[in-house]
């Protein structure tokens, strides 16, 4: 990613200002009730009106119409990631924040890649591609000439020379073993993870209140994805190099050991020995969706953490990064809204998909 301009100054100046303005951003997040209010929209144009109204505004000043919900999720992320690119600035390049921001990079490349598996026509796949967090950082040319490709194995060779290069290859290798196209979330997922592991190790400032919401996010792949190698047809030794390391509050032995588990009940045993027990039980067990119910308790205890980072270190990187997240969360309920109204979903149905969203939950 091509490096980003900062201000000068010391370390503590520039935390107090990436602090201060995820302060403010956060006291812009919306509300339980606005999202409530959103949801009770009777259109999209409706709900891209009121929208217009909230920090959202400017990211969906040039949507056209007809609108639909999938246009209306990539352009709320213009939000996202224009303050992301603001955090990186404020912090003067933290790792941390570059490591995110290729978060972008990734989602896209999961689109395309899993679109050229099912045979999807560029058309078909583009639709759900967003290039402007590559516009902005100067790395557009890579994801266009992977979005061209004709071919699986063509993209893949495209990224060979890519920090997803490795990722590509094994998830395309995964998929022709397993024929699920799923396996291509967990393996660019993997590549996106180490990365932000390794802007971690380097960050030069407190890492503390950083190493809370990492845990989580490792931690949280972690788990999840063994199992999920697993139930897609991975073997044991497959699932196992999916692991990123150093690990945070799992250690090694036990996520070989889910990798290994043959059943649910053995693996929710593994877990019970974490600090994650309870986050699923053995009456889950017979649960078909076991590991989705765990990958949402992931899921709650990253919002939490998101929002806790408020009442941690004053002013530190975490806030930066946390903003982040709440952003996302927020994105993600926005957008769940959109594809309600679209589906014409009741209101209190999609408001309960989205508990626990909005400043003041």
């Amino acid at each position: 990613m091509a490096p980003f301009f900062s201000p000068a100054g010391s370390i503590l100046s520039k935390s107090v200002y990436s602090g201060t303005k995820a302060f403010a951003i956060k006291g812009s997040i919306l509300t339980h009730e606005q999202l409530d209010e959103l949801a009770d929209s009777d259109s999209l144009d409706t709900f891209v009106s009121k929208l217009k109204g909230t920090p959202y505004g400017d990211a969906l000043s040039d949507l056209q119409k007809p609108f639909d919900a999938v246009k209306i999720e990539l352009a709320l992320r213009h939000r996202l990631v224009k303050v992301a690119r603001s955090m990186i600035t404020a912090t003067s390049n933290s790792k941390v924040l570059q490591a995110y921001y290729s978060k972008f990079l990734a989602d896209n490349l999961k689109t395309i890649l899993k679109g050229m598996a099912l045979e999807k026509s560029y058309e078909e796949t583009s639709r759900f591609v967003d290039l402007y967090a590559e516009e902005l950082a100067g790395s557009r040319d890579v994801i266009v000439r992977v979005l061209a490709s004709r071919r699986l194995d063509e993209a893949v060779s495209t990224l060979r020379s890519t920090q997803y290069g490795e990722a590509a290859e094994a998830a395309a290798k995964a998929f022709t073993e397993t024929k699920n196209f799923q396996v291509f979330d967990i393996f660019i997922d993997r590549a996106y993870y180490r990365t932000l592991l390794n802007g971690f190790l380097a960050e030069r400032t407190d890492k503390t209140d950083l190493r809370e919401l990492l845990a989580l996010d490792i931690d949280g792949f972690n788990v999840t994805s063994v199992l999920r190698a697993r139930e897609w047809g991975l073997s044991p030794a497959d699932a196992e190099q999916l692991i990123v390391e150093p690990e945070f509050k799992v250690s090694r032995e036990i996520l070989v050991a889910l990798a290994r588990s043959e059943a649910p009940g053995e693996s929710i045993s593994q877990l019970d020995k974490t600090p994650y027990a309870g986050l699923i039980t053995q009456q889950d067990a017979t649960n078909p969706a076991w590991i989705s119910m765990l990958e949402a308790g992931f899921e709650r205890l990253r919002l939490r953490a998101a929002k806790r980072t408020f009442t941690w270190d004053i002013f530190s990187i975490s806030e930066a990064l946390g903003i982040l997240k709440l952003l996302e969360f927020e994105i993600r309920a926005l957008a769940a809204i959109g594809f309600g109204i679209e589906q014409k979903i009741p209101r209190n149905e999609i408001m309960q998909k989205i508990s626990g969203y909005g400043q003041g939950t």
